[in-house]
């Protein structure tokens, strides 16, 4: 299970893990890493709430929910940011192939900036208006279940560039059985952490991940690793905007 971590971990975050063992990583260890996805997303989450914690001394909480949200996105790369603007971007060509094209480029169209201002802006806000032992939890739970989502849509549905990409690897490899063990490992951590709120919010997030993937299917023939990142952020976005909703009408 530690070189399964370790791939997961080096492959979504710039931290280096110290423990990885191989020092390369072959395509059947990236497919068998997505059971260790999850893990990997509490691992932020939990990173995430200690840096809350700790900025949370220093400054207001409108800096703390900016600061928090910046080093998420700095720690991952910004790689599913940068997934959602190509899938906005992509969105909007009129076929398939233009579509998978447009996700390929390297700049940025409109559609894609305002869906970073956007993702990025509820983000922030949604946590600031938490108080902050809800912030703390959502905190947790928002990269555990975005990287559910991965898993979810690399395991279940097909790759729609047939030249391969970033997320062909774990397409190929993937088994059943890493869904089952992720999802035993983030249903139980949700439960853990927000009792029956956190079954609630796995139960919206695999629903919404589900329609994301048939759509990726039906107008992509597949999903791409820009579309499996993106599906993530509006998974992680939706999560702390539904946590104001249930802070508001049923943690009284």
């Amino acid at each position: 299970m530690i070189h399964q971590f370790a791939a997961a971990w080096n492959f979504l975050t710039i931290i280096p893990f110290p423990f990885a063992g191989k020092e390369t990583v072959s395509a059947e260890d990236l497919g068998r890493s997505l059971t260790a996805f999850p893990w990997v997303g509490l691992a932020l989450g939990l990173m995430a709430g200690a840096a809350y914690l700790g900025l949370s001394q220093a400054l207001p909480q409108a800096l703390v929910a900016l600061s928090v949200i910046f080093l998420l996105t700095i720690a991952t790369r910004g790689l599913h940011m940068d997934g959602l603007a190509d899938t906005l971007d992509g969105l909007q060509g009129r076929t398939r192939e233009i579509s998978l094209k447009i996700m390929k480029e390297s700049t940025i169209g409109t559609f894609g900036a305002l869906g970073l201002i956007f993702a990025l802006g509820f983000k922030v806000s949604a946590l600031f208006s938490l108080p902050p032992r809800e912030a703390i939890k959502a905190l947790w739970m928002m990269p555990l279940l975005g990287r559910w989502v991965f898993v979810t849509l690399l395991v279940y549905f097909p790759y729609a560039r047939p030249e391969g990409g970033l997320g062909s690897a774990f397409v190929s490899h993937a088994k059943p059985s890493n869904w089952i063990w992720a999802t035993l490992f983030t249903g139980v951590a949700a439960i853990l952490i927000a009792s029956w709120w956190g079954a609630v919010l796995a139960g919206i997030t695999l629903s919404l991940t589900w329609m994301a993937g048939r759509y990726f299917k039906s107008r992509l023939g597949g999903v791409t690793g820009d579309t499996v990142g993106g599906t993530g952020e509006v998974v992680e976005t939706v999560t702390l905007i539904l946590w104001n909703v249930y802070e508001r009408f049923f943690n009284n």
